[in-house]
């Protein structure tokens, strides 16, 4: 999910660079950089935090729960951006 936000930004960052005259991109872009880095940070302290696990089962469905809301909260995300994009295009 990572990889389709990042990949969504530099599609608007390519969009706006042919296309000077948007208002709404230096804080598009801007939003969705510190969103990315704020998402990225998370995913790696789940990675990190896997590694210390010793498995036993609670802490594996822990680690689950945690990807799962992560991954709930990109989708959200998307979503607002593809929503507030359709309208701004």
């Amino acid at each position: 999910m990572l990889s389709n936000l990042i990949q969504l930004e530099k599609y608007i960052d390519e969009y706006c660079t042919i296309t000077p005259s948007l208002q709404w991109c230096e804080e598009q872009l801007a939003d969705m950089q510190a969103v990315i880095e704020g998402f990225s940070i998370k995913v790696s302290k789940i990675v990190e935090s896997q590694g210390t696990k010793d498995g036993l089962p609670s802490q594996i469905e822990e680690r689950d729960a945690n990807i799962l809301k992560l991954s709930f909260e990109m989708r959200d995300y998307a979503n607002e951006k593809y929503k507030l994009f359709q309208k701004l295009w």
